[in-house]
């Protein structure tokens, strides 16, 4: 997923560095439930218009493809989906998604 679109001549280039550290589940869990206020620049779904996609992908972990919006919506809720995180995906057009991406594209659409 790229944050801000795709890239163009006028980006700096940055360095990537792979690595093979993990994030447990109960830290990505804790660092997702955002503790502190948004920073500058940052979406969260509890701000009028927010929708972090690291939240809302978080709780469709294991939707199994292809899936109707019925059956993320099923998923969401089996993973105790926050409010937000719902109300984000009954917006979701009434469709058959292949992947995850084609969520967050139905997400970026509306």
């Amino acid at each position: 997923m790229l944050p801000d679109g795709l890239p163009t001549g006028a980006d700096e280039p940055k360095r990537i560095v792979k690595t093979d550290d993990t994030l447990a589940e109960d830290k990505l869990q804790e660092y997702l439930k955002h503790p502190k206020p948004a920073g500058k620049g940052e979406e969260r779904m509890d701000t009028p218009g927010g929708g972090s996609m690291a939240i809302v992908t978080s709780h469709l972990m294991g939707v199994d493809f292809p899936a109707s919006k019925q059956k993320v919506l099923a998923c969401a809720r089996d993973k105790d989906a926050p409010d937000a995180v719902m109300a984000q995906l009954r917006k979701l057009p009434d469709a058959t998604f292949t992947s995850m991406a084609d969520i967050v594209s139905g997400i970026g659409e509306r």
